[in-house]
């Protein structure tokens, strides 16, 4: 699988890890690295998602700098309330400006300007520092005090998170439709900031998430 990847990537192709979790296939491959995305929601969120988005933190708080995505991985294209795989649950959002060609697209995933949401009608989120992105590498700053901010668009009800290498940074209700939020971040026991939208009396309900800006 390793060589695969290297291969893969001399080849200019994107890899991407998809599935790292229980249901379907055993994963045996959760010490190869090289991929340059890792699907961290595959299908609904409550099927063992969780666990792709603990080993994509793991990864990332060793060091690594990988795209987060999502994908609805529907094998059986039928109606039907049995079928909860369906197409566009999730989905990723891509920044891409200028035409959407493939090689575009391709570009702007590689860079990690996306976000995943639970679908086509979910919340979006984005996040910025200044002219940085998600994806972007920012300076450390001098305090290690870092101004992020976020955009909510169809999240009121729900809780937006800020995570880092030690876990929750910090925690806001959001109340508006349209709901643009700066905050000032210590950032000095992280390597990156991400934002992420969840609900539910234990904040265990994602509804969207943004790959990480990381502190250079």
């Amino acid at each position: 699988m390793a060589e695969a990847i290297r291969v893969a990537r001399a080849r200019g192709y994107l890899t991407s890890c998809n599935h790292p979790r229980p249901y379907g296939p055993p994963w045996e491959f959760a010490e190869v690295t090289g991929s340059h995305c890792l699907e961290v929601w595959n299908g609904p969120w409550a099927v063992f998602n969780s666990v792709s988005l603990a080993y994509y933190e793991r990864r990332l708080n060793a060091g690594e700098r990988l795209v987060a995505v999502g994908g609805s991985d529907a094998h059986r294209l039928q109606s039907g309330a049995a079928e909860i795989a369906r197409v566009g649950t999730p989905v990723t959002w891509i920044y891409c400006p200028g035409p959407p060609s493939a090689a575009a697209l391709l570009d702007a995933l590689r860079a990690g300007h996306a976000f995943v949401s639970e679908g086509v009608h979910g919340p979006r989120l984005t996040m910025r520092s200044g002219a940085a992105m998600m994806g972007d590498v920012v300076p450390r700053p001098p305090d290690d005090r870092l101004t992020v901010t976020v955009r909510v668009l169809g999240g009121a009800g729900a809780t937006l998170e800020i995570h880092g290498t030690p876990g929750s940074l910090l925690r806001y209700p959001v109340t508006g439709a349209d709901e643009v939020i700066t905050m000032i971040l210590d950032v000095s026991g992280t390597a990156y900031v991400r934002a992420q939208l969840v609900s539910g009396a234990e904040g265990d309900l994602l509804h969207a998430l943004t790959n990480p800006i990381y502190l250079g």
